[in-house]
Order: C-alpha cells, then structure tokens, then sequence
C-alpha cells in the first residue's frame, strides 16, 4: 500500500470540528482529516485539553469542549503532518509548532565526528545507510573478542536523521555480536528535535553524545553473564513476561532459540541474553522489541538497576 505524508502550517482559529464520534474529524482551510484516537494527546497538548475527561464526555460536550478550546488559541499557529492513504482518507499523525529547523546531514554527522575528537575517542569504522527519509551514521567505538566465547563484539554510536517535521535526531549506543548481528541497547536512545536555532539543537546533540559515551559499556562485562545459572522456575516466569504480546511466530522463535543458545552455552544468563538479542533484532513489533531491549539492559546493569530501585 503506497502511503503519502502531507504538511500544513494551520492557523488553530481556521479548523473547523466536524464530528467527534467514532473518530474525531477536522477539517481546515484545505483538508478534512482524521485524528486516530491514539494522537488525540498530539493535538489536545495544544489546545489545553485533557484527553482522559475528553474520553468520557458526550457527543455534544466534546464539540463544546473543542469549539471553546480552539477560540482560547485561535490565534496559535500549528504545523499538521497527514498521512494520506491510497483511498484518500488523512489521518493527523503529527502537530508541531512552526519552529522546525532542519539540518544538512552532513553538517549533523562532521558535528558528531568532531565531538568524539575533542573527547579523545578513536572511530574505528564508519558507515552511513539511508532508509526511506532516515539517513543515519554508525561509528565503532570499540571492537573485543570475548576469550570464553570466541565472539567478536563492537560498541557502536548510532545517529540518524531525517529532517522533516515529524521527527527527530535519534541517538543511540548499542553492541553488536559481529558474528549474528544480534544488538543490544545499552542506554535508552536520545532524542533531538529539530526545534530552535540550528547551534541549539546542535548543543543538545551534543550533550546527549557526551552523557552517553562517558558511561560507555565494556563488552568484557558480558563474560560475567556465563558464570550467572538460570533458575528454571523464574526461567518460564520471564519467558512469559516477555512473549506477552509477542506474536505466535516471535515466541516460537525465542523458544527455539533459546534450546539452541542454552546448548551452546551452558545453562546460564549469557544464553539468555543471545535469545532475547535474537528475537529483539527481528521482530516487526516495536513495542515487543522495546521491551526485549529494556529486558537486556537490566540482565547486564543489573548492579546499577538493583541500586536505582533501592533509591525509589
């Protein structure tokens, strides 16, 4: 299915409310769009309304609500981002502020390789990929071949862009099993928007780089995982957990996996991680792959993940 995304700098008095059941449907100086449930916060944030009391309001009080919140910010100034399908329908997937700033890929990523310079760390390889709008940069920061396991592991800093007004400069530093291709998250990724003066939004790239590679990993720390034994009772427990919205052919692959990590490994936390590694790097389910990721980094912070939970 070919799909389109539109941009429109509206003016919040010039939208019109047209139905608020089912769905909620606007229409503006050129288009009739709907707001899929799920971005009602995108637009709501902007117009100062709540989206769980909008939830539980009749028919005739959400349009009475909307009507008097679009008056209040009539003269607001917003930038609808549609995703436009092959039937025509559009569906309001973005709302931003007209403060939108883009920045050359190449001034973004030269920023980034000098950041590193001044921080004396050395790119070992660099790469640059581009999919569909995202074009994104990958330097090795650190390459290690674990002894008791014969693997090649690398420490890579991930920075993509895509430059257009419904996303953001994503950061992220991740290891890679070179021989699979398994990767591991090791910090939850940054995000920059691309709002403000282009040596502000640079500023912040900036900061999230540096906080990130100060509390660069070291792969040695995963040769810790091969002396940790599972327990087989809390094994099922968290192969549980983690398939809860998993679909059928993602648990298989776990389960299968797993047998096979277990029998290369020993019975241990380090197959664990390899199974959970496997699936994460190949589901279509971003929200099942955010939870795997999230799942690795505690097996391998868990010193730092205990101590935090302490502190709450």
């Amino acid at each position: 299915m070919r799909v389109v995304f539109l941009n429109e700098k509206v003016r919040v008095g010039d939208i019109r409310v047209v139905e608020t059941h089912p769905y909620l449907v606007l229409e503006t100086p050129k288009y009739e769009v709907v707001v899929p449930k799920k971005h009602l916060y995108k637009l709501f944030r902007h117009l100062g309304v709540r989206v769980t009391k909008y939830r539980r309001m009749t028919r005739d009080e959400r349009m009475c609500t909307l009507t008097s919140a679009i008056q209040e910010n009539s003269e607001k100034t917003l930038v609808f981002t549609y995703l436009c399908v092959e039937n025509g329908t559009l569906f309001l997937v973005r709302v931003a502020t007209p403060e939108y700033t883009p920045i050359p890929h190449r001034t973004l990523f030269t920023f980034v390789e000098e950041i590193l310079k001044s921080m004396g760390i050395t790119v070992y390889r660099k790469q640059t990929t581009r999919f569909l709008k995202r074009t994104t940069l990958r330097l090795q920061l650190d390459r290690t071949l674990l002894d008791r396991t014969d693997e090649p592991y690398a420490v890579y800093l991930q920075v993509s862009n895509a430059n257009t007004v419904r996303d953001a400069i994503h950061i992220s530093l991740l290891v890679q099993n070179e021989t699979c291709e398994n990767s591991i998250v090791v910090e939850d990724y940054a995000v920059a928007v691309h709002r403000g003066t282009l040596e502000s939004i640079l500023m912040r790239v900036e900061k999230r780089i540096r906080e990130m590679v100060s509390r660069r990993f070291r792969i040695e720390r995963l040769v810790s995982l091969l002396d940790e034994p599972l327990d087989a009772i809390r094994l099922r427990e968290t192969i549980e957990k983690l398939s809860k919205g998993m679909s059928r052919r993602d648990r298989s692959l776990l389960e299968w996996r797993l047998q096979s990590d277990i029998k290369r490994y020993g019975y241990n936390q380090y197959a664990l991680l390899q199974s959970i590694s496997y699936v994460a790097s190949r589901t279509r389910n971003n929200s099942v792959a955010r939870r795997l990721y999230n799942s690795m980094r505690r097996m391998i912070h868990r010193e730092m993940y205990n101590r935090n939970l302490e502190g709450h």
